[in-house]
């Protein structure tokens, strides 16, 4: 990643601008702040010949991968399509247990050159989610039986054994 920034004097006269590089492997590892999601970045196949040193060249449709935060990356579940659509505006979409969000990313003069890609492992909270439901219902089970045994002895006490 690059960036650049003007440099101001205390009048606020330009002086120049200066350049700071972060490499993408440090960028979307401070980037990922939880344990179940991960981050990749693809970019446009068409710039493969101006970027040098990638870690991976895995294309996938018309975008080329540039890295990710790790192999728990589900690469299998983006496809072309996919990114073609993430590449034109926000996409969000569900595989099996993950969830992703995808976006594009434009360089300095608003061209579209790559997709960023968010994954979110939403195993934990599935299953979390059903053992929730699973109470709801045994708690559901356990009021119907504690109102039919209240009616039945109502009705045992007043019907069947008047005072």
């Amino acid at each position: 990643m690059r960036g650049i920034s003007p440099v101001f004097g205390e009048n606020r006269e330009y002086y120049g601008s200066t350049e700071v590089l972060l490499g993408l492997e440090n960028f979307l590892k401070v980037s990922k702040t939880r344990d179940d999601e991960e981050l990749a970045m693809f970019m446009n196949k068409d710039l493969l010949p101006i970027a040098t040193g990638l870690k991976s060249n895995e294309i996938v449709g018309n975008f080329v991968l540039i890295d990710r935060t790790s192999e728990e990356c589900e690469l299998s579940n983006i496809n072309g399509d996919i990114l073609d659509q993430g590449s034109q505006k926000v996409t969000l979409y569900e595989n099996g247990d993950f969830k992703y969000g995808l976006y594009p990313i434009y360089d300095f003069s608003d061209k579209m050159v790559g997709v960023g890609c968010y994954q979110l492992d939403m195993s934990k909270f599935k299953k979390e989610l059903r053992a929730m439901n699973f109470a709801i219902v045994g708690i559901g089970i356990v009021a119907v039986i504690i109102l039919l045994i209240i009616v039945i002895g109502l009705i045992i006490r007043l019907i069947i054994q008047p005072v």
